[in-house]
């Protein structure tokens, strides 16, 4: 028994030290020496429909994963995004005036992240590191249980889901962004976020 656990530590040791030393090779980024207050606030684009559903202005979404700039010091950093853009484009829209809003995942097949599979329903349901997404409306009155993002309705690369928001709210300041299963945290990490603006007709 003592001589099969030393095979196994003399096995294991170099597998450790390597990775030790790659994760040494890679030092971690100190906030402290960037410049601050370089850069302008970033002020993602306002989004346009693209047609109508039902008489309704349509919106589509995609989302992408993307390379972009998160400080002028820094080099280009990978990130999901709502079409190409971190924060996603903004919805500025009326009170009471409901829009239909069409999301495609557009993501790579496996996440950017470790994705622990372990998590609350997550095991046997078969989703594994796969990049999924739902979206969600966060603060979003009257949505119907179909369209509020239910964590278990989440669907993978190359699918697509529309979504009615009727907006039959006081004006607000709302956001949208993923509420799949598992991966909420990690898709609000990588990106995919953006703000929805509802104003009053005043």
């Amino acid at each position: 028994m003592t001589s099969k656990r030393h095979l196994f530590w003399a096995l294991l040791m170099p597998i450790l030290v390597l990775g030790l030393t790659q994760a040494i090779a890679q030092p971690l980024l100190d906030p402290s020496t960037l410049t601050r207050y370089i850069d302008p606030l970033p002020q993602p684009p306002v989004r346009t429909p693209s047609g109508k559903y039902l008489g309704m202005p349509l919106y589509n979404v995609h989302l992408k994963q993307a390379k972009q700039k998160l400080h002028s010091q820094l080099d280009s950093t990978t990130v999901f995004t709502f079409d190409g853009s971190f924060p996603g484009p903004t919805f500025l829209l009326q009170s009471w005036q409901p829009i239909a809003v069409r999301y495609y995942n557009d993501l790579p097949l496996h996440h950017m992240f470790a994705v622990d599979t372990n998590i609350m329903v997550m095991k046997g349901m078969g989703y594994g590191d796969k990049s999924r997404f739902i979206a969600h409306l966060h603060g979003g009155e009257h949505v119907s249980a179909s369209s509020d993002g239910w964590c278990l309705d989440a669907y993978g690369p190359g699918q697509s889901k529309l979504h009615i928001y009727p907006n039959a709210q006081q004006a607000a300041t709302l956001w949208y962004h993923d509420h799949s299963c598992g991966v909420t945290r990690l898709n609000a990490y990588a990106g995919i976020a953006g703000f929805y603006i509802l104003i009053d007709n005043y």
